[in-house]
């Protein structure tokens, strides 16, 4: 399985399926208990942010989405694929 993180999903309060996108796979992996937001909030910036030189994000106390940028986003097209084990390995260490 794979995900996808978006640069349009920044300036979203909607952006990364509301905040949810690792919410059915962290609870299918029997990790329920572990935070979805400080695992998107790292995964964002581990894997997202370095191919966006310069754009300064946020983090929000949220049901939404929980990091989100007002900056101009160069090329809103920016994306990248992350593998269910790295989704994995974040979501552990928050355990």
């Amino acid at each position: 399985m794979t995900f996808t993180l978006t640069a349009e999903d920044l300036a979203s309060k909607w952006g990364f399926a509301d905040g949810d996108l690792f919410f059915d796979f962290l609870w299918d992996h029997d990790l329920g208990d572990v935070d979805k937001h400080r695992v998107l909030v790292e995964a964002v910036r581990r894997y997202l942010l370095p191919l966006l030189p310069g754009v300064q994000v946020y983090e929000i106390e949220t049901i939404h989405n929980p990091i989100r940028t007002e900056d101009t986003i160069p090329g809103d097209d920016v994306a990248v694929t992350i593998e269910d084990d790295q989704v994995l390995t974040i979501a552990r260490a928050f355990q």
